[in-house]
């Protein structure tokens, strides 16, 4: 069986509630159970989905892939660093926004570890996403990435004041990238 699948009745013991009720939840998040050796599995990432929805601890081995954010409007520079982040990280949940107007709701609900946000952005700047991030008890894990392709240098300072944790300028070098998100990572 696969290491990323978990049989129903594990997953009801580390939820504390019944294999009927995490049925249950599945179904209403839309999430498939997986019917083999004589058993209803769940995939961990997807147990661990249905844990936070409901606000209920998450068991470290659950949390195996990194969670990531990218905030870029431009679709193929977001593509392109979407495309790195999974190729570092096989399995890691990696979601993509195109303005800074609707990345603070996905970043309160995603909750990634990691964002990488871009400073010019339609709706809303990546400095203030970034104040606005580390305001947010929810979100105190969450390490922010700013990058930006502009010129000011008072940028780099301002993004450290308000939350940011790396500055990479643009144009970057996707090994730059990876260095950081490693090293924020732990990984």
């Amino acid at each position: 069986m696969e290491t990323d699948l978990v049989s129903l009745r594990e997953a009801s013991r580390v939820c504390g509630v019944s294999a009927a009720t995490v049925t249950r939840w599945a179904r209403a998040s839309g999430v498939r159970l997986v019917r083999a050796a004589g058993e209803k599995w769940i995939k961990r990432s997807y147990l661990a989905g249905l844990l936070r929805s409901r606000d209920l601890p998450v068991p470290f081995e659950y949390e195996r892939w990194p969670r990531v954010l990218v905030v870029e409007d431009e679709n193929d520079l977001r593509t392109l660093i979407e495309h790195h982040m999974r190729r570092w990280w096989r399995g890691a949940e990696i979601r993509g926004v195109g303005d800074g107007g609707r990345a603070m709701s996905v970043l309160a609900d995603y909750r990634p570890d990691l964002a990488v946000v871009d400073v010019n952005l339609p709706g809303k700047d990546g400095l203030s996403l970034c104040r606005e991030a580390a305001l947010d008890p929810e979100l105190v894990h969450t390490k922010i990435v700013v990058m930006t392709g502009s010129r000011d240098p008072g940028i780099p300072a301002r993004a450290f004041a308000d939350g940011a944790v790396e500055f990479i300028p643009k144009p970057f070098e996707p090994e730059v990238l990876r260095a950081a998100a490693q090293r924020l990572l732990g990984a």
